[in-house]
């Protein structure tokens, strides 16, 4: 809950290395406290915000027991609520007065780094591995881009990916001055989706949907009717009475559905399963491993030895007593590809002898 310049340096004068500086600090008071300060500046810059200070909400803890100030909170700002005046008329429209917008300052990275914030911290908790893998691309590369041009550069593509995958729309908060207005997603308070097309046709169970964009098998789709929403898992649909796996914008598919549907409603992709298998590839593709050095000593009549080394830990292990070669010597190659076979562990065979 550090917002401003005088708990920044209490806490520099306690000794912290550094501070993560309130939701609510805008970036004028950020520039004013790292002027005035030595201590490294983190800031939020994408995700979830709370409708209450930071780390002095006490509305989970005191409606579920779950205490925000202590990270369990259950997000009871998401919840429906109605604002009702003296009177007893409803003022609010919407079901959510309380539920804000996502964070989003992909466009501000260089102003965050000019004013010399030392970390970006990115809302991970109880997201997806495609959406951290993607959020975390895309501010990566704005970082970069800023400082080899000196420009923000921002991948439009993997933008619409992001959303995709989970928005509740964006704002770029008080952090940058966003109007109160600006702030609140009354609509809903989880995914939103994407537009993906409109119901042009419904009879007895089978939908037809225009497409503006493309959709796989596997997918999962919203219509957003005015009786209420109603969800499509995408098993299997037909273009032009063809069973498909895949079809494209300006196709209209057929597909059933559990409820009616009325022509006109908007649907909107809430799961992309070719984005989500491109990502769990990439990922998959790049995972990290410890390298580990290894040594083999086989000498005839003695055990065999092997020793493996990350840099940190080193073992030595023995096996069996080596015998001479009745046929087929067996050799350095061939030790090498049965000690790599590492499997799903973490370690990577770096060099051995």
């Amino acid at each position: 809950h550090i917002h401003n310049l005088d708990g920044t340096q209490l806490m520099e004068k306690l000794g912290a290395k550094r501070v993560v500086l309130a939701r609510e600090t805008s970036i004028e008071q950020i520039k004013h406290i790292k002027e005035n300060s030595n201590i490294e500046l983190e800031i939020f810059v994408h995700g979830a915000l709370c409708i209450s200070y930071s780390g002095q909400c006490l509305m989970s803890s005191l409606i579920g027991g779950r205490s925000g100030n202590r990270g369990q909170c259950a997000g009871s700002c998401r919840l429906k609520y109605d604002v009702i005046d003296e009177l007893g008329n409803k003022l609010n429209k919407d079901d959510y007065p309380l539920s804000t917008k996502d964070l989003n300052t992909l466009s501000y990275v260089g102003e965050l780094i000019e004013a010399g914030v030392a970390s970006l911290k990115i809302e991970g908790r109880m997201k997806s591995s495609e959406y951290v893998y993607t959020v975390v691309s895309l501010y990566r590369a704005a970082i970069d881009s800023y400082y080899q041009n000196g420009i923000v550069s921002i991948n439009n593509d993997k933008l619409l990916e992001l959303k995709k995958i989970f928005n509740r729309d964006y704002t770029k908060g008080f952090l940058f001055n966003a109007n109160n207005n600006d702030i609140i997603n009354g609509y809903r308070p989880n995914h939103l989706g994407v537009k993906v097309g409109t119901v042009v046709g419904y009879k007895k169970g089978i939908v037809q949907i225009k497409l503006i964009d493309s959709i796989s098998i596997g997918s999962g789709l919203r219509v957003i009717d005015k009786n209420g929403d109603v969800g499509i898992n995408v098993n299997d649909f037909y273009v032009a009475n063809k069973l498909v796996k895949r079809a494209y914008k300006g196709d209209t598919i057929s597909i059933r559905v559990l409820d009616k549907v009325s022509i006109g409603s908007e649907v909107v992709i809430t799961y992309d399963k070719d984005i989500s298998n491109n990502i769990e590839k990439l990922i998959d593709d790049r995972k990290r491993r410890v390298l580990i050095k290894g040594l083999i000593v086989a000498k005839i009549g003695q055990k065999l030895e092997l020793s493996l080394d990350d840099g940190e830990n080193k073992i030595t292990v023995f096996g069996g007593i080596v015998n001479l070669a009745i046929k087929a010597p067996i050799t350095k190659e061939d030790i090498y590809n049965k000690i790599n076979k590492l499997g799903d562990t973490v370690y990577k065979l770096d060099k051995l002898d």
